[in-house]
């Protein structure tokens, strides 16, 4: 008679993995001309919402996708592919999220880089604090609480933390 060691049977959970396409995070600017404000969310969605449709990892965002078992059995443990995968999807939607919002205070950024560049040439006076502010006014109302926490600070703000926040 055979007997049979119940700590010798293997266990396996079922996972179905979704099939994803993925595009690189640059290419989704040139399919958003809308960058998203606070102002605009409703418009920039009409555009996102495609997007994400279209390259499969929709079902990321809605939840319909639930993220895999970190093991496909425990006996051995088998570690699951679709498991290592999610992070690394989660974070190119993110960084897409992320990249059709920030594109346009960049802009802005390089274009007060240039300023800056230009008055530094012609040997003009100014601080790195004159230029925080004057960057900090020439953004729109929807910044009004950032540009309130950068000058109410204490400690002065160098240019490059200003520029790298």
């Amino acid at each position: 008679m055979a007997s049979t060691n119940p700590s010798a049977t293997s266990t396996t959970i079922p996972t179905t993995t979704p099939s994803t396409v993925v595009i690189s995070p640059t290419n989704i600017i040139q399919h958003l001309p809308i960058k998203l404000d606070s102002y605009n969310y409703l418009l920039w969605k009409s555009q996102f919402l495609p997007l994400l449709h279209a390259y499969d990892p929709y079902g990321y965002v809605d939840g319909f996708f639930l993220c895999p078992p970190q093991f496909l059995s425990f006996d051995p443990p088998i570690e699951n592919p679709a498991y290592t995968l999610w992070p690394k999807q989660d974070q190119i939607i993110l960084s897409w999220i992320y990249a059709s919002y920030i594109a346009g205070i960049l802009d802005y950024l390089y274009k007060v880089s240039g300023i800056i560049d230009n008055l530094a040439a012609s040997a003009s006076p100014f601080s790195e604090q004159d230029i925080i502010l004057g960057v900090i006014r020439g953004l729109g109302p929807e910044y009004d609480t950032f540009a309130t926490s950068i000058t109410a600070r204490l400690d002065p703000m160098s240019l490059d933390d200003f520029t790298g926040l």
